[in-house]
């Protein structure tokens, strides 16, 4: 048996239609015949008392109809608290009632099996691009297949070509990061805006004081690059001298012979360093492809001019 509301409603809250009152009234009035004639005529008295008996019945069947088709409609007012109805005989309503009862049992199936609520995140704002400036972008890291990366010798020689670095650059304008790959990359010029030769000189200042090591290998390029600022990130330099210096670093691990390799404009203004053309190129896919040169930084440097 399911649960269900009251399943009668009380007759105070419930009125009668016309019609319903015209057919009570005419019971009444037959009863009342009925009763008059009952010594005279039994038979027609036995009639009429039939016909309001079946008056009485038919006003019944409908106020009861009416009376949980009303039901129904305040059931359907809350469909959360929504309990199942309990179905009495075989009617249009009860048939009604049926459906409804499926249609609350196919809701709290769908309610179980949805899914949880996706959070809400708040709208991420869009990332501000400073103004271009000039930078030297050196990546240093360690020749093709001399050590195994992350492995304990590896960090200790990340170590200390770390403090190099840092002991090279001194308190001069220069950043220093690691890379994912295990390689350094130290920024010129990125602190404060200054010439290019001076930002380029800087770097291959530091390039030469490391240049005893002879696993380490590096990559040399210059240009413009823009400061990205992020929500929840930290503020981050992002250019073409990034990806470039990236590419000659990785030309110079696997050419063992090469040291520090750069594109022509840094051999230009290294004019203080022999240098050598290679056969190497780097590509672009919007621009030629430049030569790549390899700087001797063993030789000994002179004023580089402006």
């Amino acid at each position: 048996m399911y649960r269900h509301l009251h399943n009668r409603v009380p007759y105070t809250r419930f009125r009668y239609t016309t019609s319903e009152l015209l057919l009570l009234a005419v019971a009444i009035g037959l009863v009342w015949t009925a009763l008059s004639h009952v010594l005279v005529s039994p038979i027609a008295a036995c009639a009429m008392l039939l016909a309001v008996a079946a008056i009485v019945a038919l006003v019944h069947e409908r106020a009861s109809t009416r009376l949980r088709v009303r039901q129904l409609g305040e059931r359907l007012n809350d469909v959360e608290t929504l309990e199942k109805l309990e179905v009495v005989g075989a009617s249009d309503v009860a048939d009604l009632e049926r459906a409804l009862n499926r249609m609350i049992q196919q809701s709290r199936e769908q309610a179980r099996e949805a899914p949880a609520p996706l959070p809400v995140f708040a709208q991420p704002q869009a990332p501000v691009v400073g103004e271009g400036q000039t930078v030297a972008v050196l990546v240093i890291g360690a020749r093709q297949g001399v050590v195994e990366p992350f492995t304990a010798e590896h960090l200790g020689w990340l170590a200390q070509t770390t403090k190099a670095v840092a002991q090279a650059s001194g308190a001069e304008n220069a950043s220093i990061r690691m890379q994912n790959d295990g390689t350094l990359v130290v920024t010129c010029g990125a602190q404060e805006a200054q010439p290019v030769v001076v930002t380029v000189r800087q770097a291959l200042g530091i390039a030469q004081a490391l240049s005893s090591d002879p696993q380490l290998r590096t990559g040399l390029s210059c240009g413009t690059a823009r400061l990205c600022t992020a929500a929840d990130v930290a503020p981050t330099l992002v250019g073409a001298p990034f990806e470039e210096a990236t590419r000659l670093y990785r030309m110079a691990a696997s050419w063992h012979e090469y040291q520090l390799l750069c594109a022509e404009p840094i051999a230009l203004l290294a004019r203080s360093f022999s240098s050598q053309r290679t056969s190497l190129k780097l590509t672009h896919p919007l621009a030629p492809a430049l030569p790549v040169y390899a700087l001797d930084l063993a030789s000994t440097p002179v004023a580089m001019s402006a």
